[in-house]
């Protein structure tokens, strides 16, 4: 041979197209995986790439043709601890190729808890209910904060098994925003969590601020209720008739003073507040809770009170409202200044 011809031959194996390389570059052979995995590839040729092809065994998974060369292989509904052989082959625009593959295991143990359909039901100005359903969870903690910034170590209120499905969030503000996420943990400690949920308790329409009733002053805190949970805690069985009359709204304030002003004991009054919802629900109240051996008075749509040596009840109902006042003390003075905050309260309702 000349070396004329051997020069060409050697000149010719130097332009001749090569076939591409290509390499799965994510996950890891051996890996286990669940849910959506992303298999990519490095992929190169000397004359480019045409596109890369991507199989499960003798499935295919797509065909991608712009880098980085992946595919989303969806592995939920694929048997547990299965192996599949994952391979990648990249064509040149001349129609050459290459392949790799390697292996991969679906492993269920590695989905993460699902929540689903979180929402709330019946907003009440105290209280709500939280609602969802959860798979694959050990546990739920739920977070309630003032703002649309929950922080997971300051904001947490409940902790509660896997197989709850609606949260009762008391003793809440009226007319308030309140934000709430919640997390769920599997026993591999893997978490999820929802979107942070904006809810507004609507505004009570019941008295909760009353300072002073002439030289009576407010004594403490007042309670406040809007659920028959809130309502039972507060007065335990004695709930039970403005519960089944569907209450709306509750408030009790005590008040101290003297029954006489030069007097040495100072007296205490406790006064409740119902928001029925409507008149014929404040009369159903009103007639349920008759205490029995009492006197009619004139406040309100009716009104009635009672005495012995030791307190004085007074009771009434005026349109949606039902008001009943309690005085530790069963003189004439009490039941006089007993009728003073039943007049009080009937000029605020």
């Amino acid at each position: 041979m000349s070396r004329y011809s051997l020069l060409s031959l050697v000149i010719i194996a130097c332009f001749q197209d090569q076939p591409p390389r290509v390499e799965i570059v994510y996950p890891e052979d051996g890996k286990r995986v669940y849910g959506g995995v992303i298999i990519q590839v490095l992929a190169i040729d000397d004359q480019g790439i045409d596109y890369c092809r991507f199989q499960a065994d003798d499935s295919l998974l797509g065909i991608d043709s712009l880098q980085p060369y992946m595919v989303r292989w969806e592995t939920e509904s694929l048997p547990d601890q299965k192996i599949y052989t994952i391979s990648a082959t990249a064509f040149d625009r001349k129609g050459n190729f290459d392949t790799d593959s390697i292996t991969l295991i679906i492993d269920y143990s590695l989905r993460l808890p699902v929540i689903n359909d979180f929402d709330t039901s019946i907003v009440r100005s105290t209280s709500l209910w939280l609602l969802w359903s959860v798979t694959d969870a050990e546990s739920i903690k739920i977070y309630r904060s003032l703002g649309p910034g929950i922080d997971t170590l300051i904001h947490l209120i409940a902790e509660v098994p896997a197989e709850w499905d609606s949260f009762h969030d008391l003793w809440l503000n009226d007319n308030r925003h309140y934000y709430y996420m919640i997390s769920a943990k599997d026993k591999e400690d893997q978490k999820t969590a929802t979107p942070v949920m904006k809810v507004r308790t609507p505004s009570s329409e019941t008295k909760t601020w009353i300072p002073k009733v002439g030289a009576w002053e407010r004594d403490g805190p007042f309670d406040r209720a809007s659920s028959p949970e809130e309502l039972t805690m507060i007065l335990a069985d004695s709930a039970n008739p403005y519960i089944k009359n569907d209450f709306i709204d509750f408030t009790r304030q005590h008040f101290k003073g003297r029954l006489r002003s030069l007097g040495p004991d100072t007296n205490r009054i406790s006064l409740m507040l119902f928001d029925m919802g409507d008149s014929s629900r404040g009369h159903a109240v009103y007639d349920s809770t008759d205490p029995g051996n009492t006197i009619p008075d004139s406040i309100g749509n009716e009104a009635r009170y009672r005495f012995d040596s030791r307190h004085v009840l007074y009771d009434f109902w005026q349109g949606k409202a039902f008001v009943r006042i309690y005085i530790d003390s069963g003189t004439q003075q009490a039941i006089e200044i007993i009728k003073t905050f039943a007049i009080y309260v009937s000029a605020l309702i």
